[in-house]
């Protein structure tokens, strides 16, 4: 993959996520201000970086 694909597609993936938080956003009633400042997002953030440590455990997990 060259740096022009992948830029293409994390550029796409980016557009779609801003979509979703969108509909997700304006499902709940909510802001980006409320999301921000939510308690919540920092334990979002923090259950995402664990499922990411987990699907790249094995890449360098020896045990």
């Amino acid at each position: 993959m060259t740096k022009e694909e992948f830029t293409a597609k994390w550029n796409h993936m980016l557009q779609l996520q801003r979509k979703l938080d969108e509909r997700i956003i304006q499902g709940n009633g909510l802001t980006y201000e409320n999301i921000l400042d939510a308690e919540g997002y920092r334990y979002a953030l923090l259950d995402e970086l664990g499922e990411l440590n987990h699907e790249l455990k094995k890449n360098w997990c020896w045990w």
